[in-house]
């Protein structure tokens, strides 16, 4: 006798023991879906003999012992996380620094601008924190968007030299 001898009443039991097997006993979450897979998996198999009927639940669940763990394997590495509408919240840290230090760093920053950048780059770099685009466009006469942003780029980086924040040159220095 092959899995394909077994009636249909005896299938429909061994799936609901399989089921149980899988909830109760390995906690897995899906185990009506583990269930049927368990179940495909042993039909595919027509290399299997049995004496008697009884026999069948045994195997059975063996196959549902091995793949149990493997169906939550495999849905440990396709875990994914639930995607909101909302924007992620802002970092609170900035290159290793945290709570009130951020304050203090960008108020230096702003020092160091209005100190060694010019007038037009020191209010355009203030008003880019406030305005969008298209009133800074406006506002500074650039031509279009990207220029702007090339514009903002060249003097975050001037800042970032000026606070030392910069990461060293990867040149050779012949």
């Amino acid at each position: 006798m092959t899995c394909r001898d077994i009636p249909p009443h005896v299938w429909a039991q061994a799936e609901e023991a399989v089921i149980n097997y899988l909830a109760l006993r390995l906690g897995v979450h899906n185990a009506t879906d583990v269930a049927q897979d368990t179940m495909l998996t042993v039909l595919r198999r027509s290399d299997f003999e049995f004496e008697k009927e009884e026999d069948f639940l045994r195997v059975c669940l063996g196959f549902a012992k091995r793949v149990g763990p493997e169906s939550r394997r495999s849905a440990e590495r396709r875990a994914t996380d639930v995607l909101t509408s909302e924007p992620p919240d802002q970092a609170s840290g900035i290159a290793g620094l945290d709570g009130p230090e951020v304050a203090i760093y960008l108020k230096e920053m702003l020092a160091l601008g209005k100190q060694h950048l010019s007038e037009r780059d020191y209010r355009l770099l203030e008003r880019a924190t406030v305005c969008d685009g298209k009133e800074l466009m406006a506002e500074f006469d650039f031509p279009n968007v990207q220029t702007m942003r090339v514009h903002l780029y060249r003097i975050r980086k001037e800042l970032a030299k000026l606070g030392g924040w910069t990461k060293p040159s990867r040149k050779a220095k012949i």
